[in-house]
Formats: C-alpha cells, structure tokens, sequence
C-alpha cells in the first residue's frame, strides 16, 4: 500500500472513497485514474446487476471528494484586497468579461466582507468561472387552480381579506433550468428542475449539481471556512415568496423575468482576514486554478493593499460616490404624498388589529454614468459592509447586475449550528466619537426602537425554531454595530439543526427576512403586495452560498442592493433600480418615512 501509486476504498455503503493515508503515513500519488475508473465500474455495476440500491450508491459516490491539499499564500487583511485582486484578474483576462475570450464563463460572483475584520467580516470569497449554472424565471402558464378569481379591491389585504391558497397545487410550476458551460457559451441540458414548493426544488438542484460533471467536484477538508470545495451559491430574488408563502399574488413579475440563478462553484478565491491568507481552493489540474496560481506568484509580491484608482474608475477614487447622470432625473413610480398615504394605511391596519409592523418600500430608477463594476468599486470603498455582494451574469439578450452593501445576515449555517442576525433600529453617524455615542444611547433607550427589535428577535425565534430541535434556539447576542454611515441595533438569534432537516429547509424558514416585510409575517407579505403594487426583484431577497457536502454557508438579506439591466430594451445603456424601505409602526411619523 504504501508504495502505491493511487489507492481507493469500494464498498456497498461508502460507494468509492480514495484511501490517502494509513497509520499517519501517506499513500498514493496524485493520479486519480483508479478512482474515476472505479466510480464508473460501480454506477455500471448499479444499473445492470442491482448490485445494491442504486440511489443509496450513487448519493454516496456523488459525495466523493478529490481531497485537495490547499494552496495559499500571505495577504493582507485589507478588504480591499479581494476587490483589487479582481480587478487584477479581469486584465489578466482570468475572470469577468474578458475571460470569456480565453473559454471561461463571464458570470462574476463576489461575496466582500467588508469594513473592519471583526466577527461578521472574517472572510471574502471569489468565485472562479463556473461551469454549471442553473435559472428561474417567472412562469408563462396560468396557475393551476381552475379559476381566477377576480383582482381584490384596494385595502382587503390591509383589513384582513387575505384570499390564502388552499393548496401547494393551486400554485405556479416553478422550473429551474439547467446549463453548462462550453467555449462558445451556455448550452442547456436537457433537464427542468420542477416542484411547487421552494425547499424542495432548491433542494433538487443542489442534488442535481452533484450529479452533473463529477469529475470537477472538490473538497477541501482543511478549508478554514464555510466554502470547502464545491459549493452552490448566487441569488434568490424576493419573488420566490410565490413558492415559499400560501398567498395568491398579484403583484407578479412579468412572464420570463429572472426569479433567480444559481450556480455550482468549483472553483474559489477565498481571502481569510483573520489569517491573512489567500485561499485557493479547486479539483486537481483544474486549468483555472493552475492559471491563476501561476499569477499568483508572479503578481501578489508586488500587489499593493490598497486597490489603486486608475483599476476602479476613469473618475478616481478620491470623488464622493454617484449612481446616475447628472443630467438624468432619478425617477420613481410613488409621489411623496402617495408614500405618506400609505403609511397611514399601515397604521390603520394595525389599529385594526391586522398588524404590528409592516415594511413598505418604493423604488427608482435612474442611467448609470459607469458600469456596475465600476460602481460596486465604490461602494466597497465608501459604503463597507460584511454581507456585500456582487452578480453579474449575460442571459439571452440582457446583461444584469446586482449590487448589495448589505449589513444583514439571513441565515448561517456552521457545523450544525444555525445563526440569523435580525436589525431593526437605526440611527445616523455623529461627526465624532461623543456624538456617535449619544446618538447610539438614543436609540437604544427609544421605546419604540426597542419594542420594534424585540418584536423582530420573536418573529426570527420562530422561523428559525421550525428547522431547529426543540428548545435549542435561543437569543444570544443583542448589539449596536457600527458602519460608514449608519448604526444599527443587531442580535443574534440561533439554534441546532434538526434532525430531518436541511440548509434548505432553514433558508425557505427564514425566507424572505423579517426584518424586511414585517410580523405577523404572511399577513405583513400579503399586505406588501397589494400596497406596492409591483415585484421587488432582487431587493430583499437574499445572495449566498451553501456547501454541496455539507449545507454550510451563509445567505444575506438584499438590503441597499441596485439591480441594473443592459439589452435592446435599455437601448445598450445601464438602467438601475434602487429600492428602499422602512418598517412602519403605529408610532411612525409618515412625513419622516419619506
């Protein structure tokens, strides 16, 4: 054994393992010849002679893993690192636009962890071209109850007339298609990924992706953090509430519209703050990786820690941030006076007795005078947040972006231990520390701050206790947190995984966040529906990741998120959507909502 070159473990209950050490003592080389020959032998063996079951074997060969020993090397703890790193890449034609002329995937994942290293910002994470990508759209058909009925007057949803459906089949189909990349492109598989439930279809595609190109599937057990290897990660937009709450929607994105994409990543930069290290975690001979570790060694010893302002922008970093042309009138479809309008109407719902909070958000739109990379630059620099995100990604005739500053934790999952960091009371930014600190002692002795987070901190105890064992959920953490511009009152709410229960079943249970559409929650949804009167999009939706072994990872809440668009229909130039919202209270003074 220990003179050989590769050796491998087949049994009926592990499917094919690779045997790399006995007794502390190494064995094998890195060739995988044998183990690949074998995973092909077994699933044959399976489908011919009923070897054992053949779903059992094959879940356990999908586990397999080709343990990767990681490579890394010294870093800052900069945050902006990662971002500067990017911009190196993107020259070196290694990820982004570029990439594509050298046969990679252009889709750009960036997941910063922004601001000061503390707790919430220990690590960032760049996702290398993917190779398989999977999207939602909104559906054409009609739903499947027989007949619609007629559209609500306004105000039933706010008097309690929520029209629920009396089963998951009166619901949409929805369907996950699935690609993979080739040089020319994405090319669909033929395969539709279908249910009318969110956990279960999420849960299909991660399944999904573990069966699909098996020979670039990684892990790395060594990893320090959540990503160890392949990992399914991007956007779920705020209009998957369809398949995840037993309301009958109106307010619905139109046909065709992108509800969210998924990939599975192979391929990972990962910047440890903590450490200061970077991470480079992907199968072995991966062409990508090689690349880029090549890079590596000729271009960090003389990268600067700092991201210097000729990469980000023709305008320099040294200019105040801007989103729009100065000659291009930011627009949104509600006037002030509807706005302070509809905050009365909240507050007579919850005089009714229909409601306790509810969050109300209106958007605008506006031309970027840059592109979004250029804009998420900025961001990074001017508004740091531990829960940032960048997504850019070509469909047919679109490109889309999505740009998140945001502060919010959704849901963590770590070695079986689920977190999710609820806010709810803010407050402005002094011009020094004594300032800073009255404002924060404001709003913490603000009753109606207070009674808001506690009201929020019970509502995400209950989400969260639904994928959780029995008494083991418990509010751990209550602070104020601090960021360029803002304070926020911030807890922690987590619990133990059940058994049973998965990522996905956590994510659905949390999904969308408290915070951002208000208690009871279906009540304060149905409510969000009829009053904004169109889709959110991607804002309050959530960006993440999930590790394909184990369900480790983390997803966000889409706050302070722009999502652009570029096609025919923009007539080729940036058009931005920025919404905002706040949670509305008997207390609130409607004309400051505004």
């Amino acid at each position: 054994l220990l003179q050989a070159e590769e050796v491998v473990v087949v049994g009926s209950g592990v499917g094919v393992r690779p045997l790399g050490a006995l007794d502390d003592a190494a064995l094998g080389g890195r060739s995988d010849r044998l183990l690949r020959a074998c995973r092909a032998a077994l699933e044959e063996a399976c489908r011919s002679d009923c070897w054992c079951d053949v779903n059992a074997t094959c879940t356990a060969m999908s586990g397999i893993a080709e343990v990767q020993e990681l490579r890394q090397w010294p870093a800052p703890a900069d945050d902006w690192f990662l971002p500067a790193l990017a911009e190196r890449l993107r020259s070196e034609a290694l990820w982004g636009e570029q990439a594509e002329g050298a046969g990679w995937a252009p889709d750009q994942l960036l997941l910063h962890s922004g601001g000061p290293a503390t707790d919430v910002a220990k690590f960032c994470l760049l996702a290398g071209p993917p190779t398989l990508r999977f999207r939602a759209h909104q559906p054409h058909e009609a739903r499947r109850s027989q007949a619609v009925p007629p559209r609500r007057p306004r105000g039933a949803m706010l008097a309690g007339e929520l029209r629920l459906l009396s089963s998951e089949e009166e619901r949409k189909v929805l369907r996950w298609s699935v690609e993979r990349w080739a040089a020319e492109g994405w090319e669909y598989e033929d395969l539709d990924i279908q249910g009318q439930s969110l956990a279960p279809v999420l849960r299909a595609v991660a399944a999904t992706s573990r069966e699909i190109a098996q020979e670039a599937l990684v892990e790395c057990r060594g990893a320090p953090c959540a990503v160890r290897g392949s990992a399914l990660a991007g956007l779920l937009g705020y209009d998957l509430v369809q398949w995840s709450q037993p309301i009958d929607f109106e307010s619905v994105p139109a046909p065709g519209e992108l509800l969210g994409v998924l990939y599975r990543v192979d391929r990972w930069l990962v910047h440890d703050r903590e450490n200061k290290t970077l991470l480079l975690l992907a199968a072995p001979g991966d062409p990508w990786s090689t690349a880029v570790a090549k890079f590596l060694e000729r271009a960090l010893p003389s990268m600067s820690s700092r991201c210097p302002a000729a990469n980000v922008s023709t305008q320099g970093m040294g200019q105040a941030p801007s989103t729009v042309k100065i000659d291009t009138c930011c627009e949104s479809e509600w006037k002030d006076a509807d706005h302070m309008d509809a905050v009365r109407e909240v507050q007579d719902a919850i005089r009714a007795g229909q409601l306790y909070q509810l969050n109300f958000g209106r958007s605008w739109k506006g031309q970027l005078r840059e592109t979004p990379w250029e804009l998420m630059q900025k961001l990074f620099r001017y508004n740091a947040a531990p829960y940032s995100a960048f997504l850019k990604l070509q469909l047919e005739d679109l490109q889309y972006a999505v740009c998140s500053s945001s502060p919010e934790l959704l849901l963590s999952l770590s070695k079986g231990r689920l977190s999710t960091c609820p806010i709810k009371g803010t407050c402005a930014r002094g011009l020094d520390s004594r300032s800073d600190e009255a404002l924060r002692r404001d709003m913490v002795t603000s009753q109606k701050e207070v009674a808001e987070h506690m009201m929020l901190v019970d509502l995400e105890r209950h989400d969260l206790g639904q994928a959780c064992k029995p008494c083991s959920v418990v509010w751990d953490r209550w602070r104020v947190e601090t960021f360029p511009n803002v304070q926020h009152m911030v807890s922690q709410v987590s619990g133990q995984l059940d058994s049973g229960r998965d990522v996905w079943d956590a994510l659905v249970g949390l999904f969308p966040g408290g915070s951002i559409t208000g208690c009871p929650k279906t009540a304060c949804i149905a409510g969000i529906d009829e009053l904004e009167g169109r889709p959110r999009g991607s804002w309050t939706g959530s960006l993440g990741f999930a590790d394909l072994w184990s369900g480790d990872g983390q997803w966000n809440i889409l706050i302070r998120t722009l999502e652009a668009r570029r096609g025919e229909t923009t007539d080729g130039v940036w058009i931005a959507d920025a919404k905002a919202g706040g949670g509305i209270t008997i207390g609130s003074d409607p004309a400051a909502e505004v």
